[in-house]
């Protein structure tokens, strides 16, 4: 065994030190080769377990925490309860509200939860043995969330699963659309649907989640298509984001993160949503907005499918960059600023509106009327833009597919242009490239 113990205390004054919050790994491990699971897995057999931490631990003791939901093989190293691994799905719930940071929380709802969603990162070990899924009520948390030093042991996933809130339901008045090519889909409730564009529409017949593009009272058009035609009398349900992130960061090399129906709104400071280096970060569902900078800034790779991305600033909504890659399927980008850009790959950077696989087109937004966005998609600095021969929207923007110094956007025969002053501009003299 390869594996390097640096351990170091966190425990505040006054706080019941067999309780205190797990030491990150991150901090304070570090694996310099192989990991010997094997002896791991023994050590978990012969050692005490129980669903209660120890009340007096001694340095060095080895426990196996079992309580509802996880198995944690955890290390005393005089100050804190150290994890090391788990063993199996690991299943945990936060609730700002009701419930509490320490070791023998999290198992269920309410005052069974942890408090903090950093928190409960920091329960997960640095070696990972199957799925890990961190239940959030549908709170505004007002918090910062890290994720980083967690090592998956298989094809495992860290996610992090939020709540939806219900802002208007019904049952349809007329069939409606399922799309296809240039036609994104719609639903219809005749004098029910003012005022839900920009939230997120299920139908119960297919499970459906679709970001809503525009709306009139009668009638919901979405981003993409539905897997089926919606018909009538059949039943909707539309979404509002209840659980609610400041910032999320993905440390370089932490793979497997994923967040599921959660708005990330941004803390007035920097990007919401920043990936470091090779990284990689799956957005299933999500609403990022409020930055002050780029709204989502990425040198690793995210994945975003049936998103809202939103810019606040004159700035870009996503952005990758050096090592960064997009991938977009059914995301809006809502550039809704003068000056403001929505898919912005610099540097080398990556982005794909609409993965072919998948077959779902996105909407690229911007201000219609004087004061528009300066570009849908900008591509510079040798990056490229794959537009996946998708039927992508990119409109009201003084351009709407920009390619300069190096840039190559491609596939772009499909896109449906409109309210653009130009829709596509290749820079000839600093090489940019559209086809």
């Amino acid at each position: 065994m390869a594996i390097k113990h640096a351990f170091t205390s966190e425990v505040e004054d006054g706080a019941d030190e067999t309780l205190v919050r797990p030491v990150d790994w991150n901090a304070d491990h570090e694996i310099t080769g192989d990991v010997n699971f094997a002896k791991y897995k023994a050590i978990t057999l012969v050692c005490d377990n129980g669903a209660t931490m120890p009340t007096s631990p001694v340095t060095g003791q080895w426990f196996l925490h079992t309580p509802t939901g996880r198995n944690i093989l955890y290390q005393y190293n005089g100050s804190a309860w150290i994890p090391i691994i788990s063993h199996g799905t690991m299943t945990v719930y936060v609730d700002k509200t009701d419930g509490t940071d320490d070791l023998n929380h999290g198992t269920a709802v309410d005052a069974n939860a942890f408090a903090t969603v950093q928190y409960a990162v920091n329960c997960i070990p640095g070696l990972v043995g199957g799925n890990v899924t961190i239940n959030v009520n549908g709170e505004d948390t007002g918090e910062t969330v890290t994720v980083q030093g967690k090592s998956l042991s298989g094809n495992y996933t860290i996610t992090i699963q939020g709540t939806l809130s219900t802002s208007a339901s019904g049952t349809q008045s007329a069939n409606g659309l399922k799309g296809a090519v240039a036609n994104h889909g719609y639903f219809t409730d005749t004098g029910n649907l003012a005022g839900v564009a920009n939230k997120l529409a299920y139908l119960a017949a297919d499970g459906d989640y679709r970001i809503i593009d525009s709306t009139d009272n009668n009638t919901a058009t979405i981003v993409g298509y539905f897997t089926s035609q919606p018909l009538q009398n059949e039943a909707y349900v539309v979404y509002d984001w209840a659980t609610i992130l400041d910032r999320v960061i993905v440390k370089s090399g932490q793979v497997g993160v994923v967040l599921n129906d959660i708005k990330v709104e941004g803390d007035a400071s920097t990007y919401p949503v920043e990936l470091e280096p090779f990284s990689r970060l799956t957005l299933n569902r999500c609403y990022i907005t409020n930055a002050t900078t780029e709204t989502i800034w990425l040198e690793g790779s995210i994945t975003a499918n049936q998103s809202l991305c939103e810019t606040t600033v004159n700035t870009g909504a996503i952005t990758p960059i050096l090592t960064g890659v997009a991938i977009l399927n059914g995301v809006k980008i809502l550039a809704n600023h003068d000056g403001a850009k929505g898919l912005r790959a610099l540097y080398g950077g990556v982005g794909y509106l609409g993965k072919y696989a998948v077959g779902q087109p996105c909407v690229i937004d911007g201000l219609a009327g004087a004061n528009k966005a300066i570009g849908g998609v900008i591509c510079s600095g040798n990056s490229f833009v794959g537009c996946e021969a998708q039927y992508n929207k990119i409109r009201n923007c003084d351009t709407g597919v920009v390619a300069d110094t190096g840039g190559q956007v491609m596939a772009t025969a499909n896109n449906q242009y409109s309210g653009n002053t130009a829709d596509e501009t290749a820079t000839a003299a600093s090489f940019g490239y559209i086809d």
